[in-house]
């Protein structure tokens, strides 16, 4: 019998880039919404968006994220 090779699905990373338009509590609760984070988690994230510009919020397969959008 042959063994069947399984393939790891395609992966994508979603960045979100800052602005000085939105507010933190806008900013802190799409993370926490939208990628499922606990408060804290999406605090640090938020924190690290603003600070550097841009802030990985997730890899997620390829097909999850086209429902993302």
């Amino acid at each position: 019998m042959s063994k069947l090779k399984l393939q790891e699905p395609p992966t994508s990373q979603v960045l979100m880039l800052n602005d000085d338009c939105t507010s933190d509590e806008c900013c802190d609760g799409s993370i926490r919404m939208i990628f499922v984070m606990y408060r804290g988690r999406a605090t640090q994230r938020m924190l690290k968006l603003h600070t550097k510009g841009q802030g990985l919020c997730g890899i997620f397969i390829f097909f999850k994220c086209l429902e993302l959008i």
